[in-house]
């Protein structure tokens, strides 16, 4: 793709996808300089770049976060889920799953971090939580998406174990087994649709 990332993907071919998988930030939004700056790691500004290496390859792109946004609470944490929220929304990403440190902001701070922006979808999702309620639909259960000519159905899912760890009146969180259920049957018949929604 870049000098920047070695000798790794020289001489690959194009793929039809190219999927990126990333998670637990944890509120480092910065790289970590703890290494020396020729082994920094993480950071927004390393994941834009690498995205953006990518994409000038040609390389047909899906971007994908597991969640875990930050890991503490309290006002700063609030801040930082906000800002990260849209530096995630501005590099692209079609999914942006909640983990559980996330759900334990106020409600009010993370409706307004994940609700959508103007026409654009919001790039969060979870088959089963509920920010309000899960009848309220703030973010979807799953989505739909076209990359290299593929359909991919993405969805995510908070596990029971960190569920009930959840302390949050403002969060309902069905169980994970039966949210997939449901969501896996939405996806079977999406996938055999010709909008590619999300719902």
């Amino acid at each position: 793709c870049s000098s920047d990332l070695g000798a790794i993907f020289t001489d690959w071919p194009t793929p039809k996808a190219f999927v990126v998988i990333t998670g637990e930030l944890d509120g480092y939004i910065e790289p970590c300089g703890c290494t020396g700056k020729e082994n920094q790691k993480g950071g927004l500004s390393r994941r834009q770049n690498f995205l953006r290496a990518v994409q000038a390859a040609g390389w047909p792109l899906l971007a994908v976060d597991l969640g875990g946004q930050v890991r503490r609470f309290g006002r700063q944490s609030e801040v930082k889920f906000q800002s990260i929220a849209d530096g995630l929304r501005a590099m692209g990403y079609s999914a942006v799953g909640l983990g559980p440190d996330d759900l334990r902001l106020p409600a009010e701070e993370l409706v307004a971090a994940v609700a959508p922006v103007g026409d654009q979808p919001t790039p969060f999702l979870s088959a089963n939580v509920g920010l309000l309620g899960l009848d309220a639909n703030i973010t979807p259960r799953f989505r739909v998406v076209e990359v290299g000519g593929l359909r991919i159905g993405i969805t995510s899912v908070l596990g029971d174990k960190e569920a009930a760890q959840i302390r949050n009146d403002a969060v309902e969180v069905q169980p994970a087994a039966k949210a997939l259920e449901g969501v896996a049957a939405e996806l079977k018949k999406a996938s055999f649709s010709p909008s590619g929604t999300s719902e």
